[in-house]
């Protein structure tokens, strides 16, 4: 099979290269099935499924949906090689690792078997996933919706947005929320409490973040999939930092002092 090359950055980082930029899911398809990945497809009674299933996550992966990509992931009966090199192709390694850590720190998430592939296409990378969160210069996590995010709010909510994160300090309960707010500051929800408490140790020993929403699903994705956000070290000094023990409410942000575009 004529997969693309993959390589691996300083030995480090394997990152994947597409023979073309691929930006629709026709696309992929087409890229896909130019490289004889078909022929190779194992047949099987639910062979054509798991292969929609594979390309439509690869397709949110690449596009920053990582829990909508996860979730169609989930659904492959069989995984074999042609799928997995299919998967390690498509999907650059930082993001496959960003997904994999997404499934190993999230706890409401029981079905960890899509984490057993992903450790299979990562390799030596994978033993980096338990303190992923404390080391990893940008990544994206999904947004827990707040139960008053409107249908409204999520129509002006834009690919490339930038967005804003609060640490909550009112109660002993709520010590490491981190609430991501929308640019007219409507709390649309919070990242989940192991992320949440590794970004407020990284924040006191002086890293800054700035937070952006990659991608929106539209309304025919589950309500908590259809949000995620990409945080990164910035190094502008323009992002937040959260001052511990503020009080109420939302806390004082330390802003730097220089504004990125957004």
């Amino acid at each position: 099979m004529a997969f693309p090359r993959r390589i691996r950055n300083n030995g480090s980082v394997i990152t994947s290269q597409p023979t073309k930029q691929v930006v629709s899911l026709l696309e992929l398809l087409k890229d896909v099935t130019r490289f004889g990945c078909l022929k190779d497809w194992p047949g099987g009674s639910r062979s054509t499924e798991d292969f929609i299933f594979l390309l439509r996550g690869v397709h949110h992966l690449r596009n920053g949906a990582l829990w909508a990509g996860i979730h169609d992931l989930q659904c492959i009966s069989r995984w074999h090689e042609t799928a997995t090199r299919l998967l390690a192709t498509y999907v650059a390694g930082a993001v496959l690792l960003n997904t994999a850590a997404e499934i190993y720190h999230n706890a409401f998430d029981r079905d960890k078997r899509l984490l057993l592939i992903l450790g299979a296409v990562l390799g030596p990378l994978a033993l980096s996933l338990q303190d992923y969160f404390f080391t990893a210069p940008r990544f994206i996590t999904r947004v827990e919706l707040n139960d008053k995010v409107t249908l409204t709010d999520m129509a002006r909510l834009k690919d490339g947005m930038r967005v804003r994160l609060s640490r909550e300090t009112g109660t002993s309960d709520a010590e490491n929320r981190i609430a991501v707010l929308a640019p007219w500051r409507k709390r649309l929800g919070y990242v989940n409490a192991s992320l949440a408490a590794a970004l407020t140790a990284r924040c006191a020993t002086g890293e800054v973040f700035a937070a952006r929403i990659p991608t929106v699903l539209g309304t025919a994705y589950d309500l908590n999939k259809r949000l995620h956000v990409e945080i990164y070290r910035d190094a502008f000094q323009g992002g937040t930092c959260f001052r511990s023990g503020t009080g109420l409410g939302f806390p004082k942000l330390i802003d730097g002092l220089k504004k990125t575009q957004t």
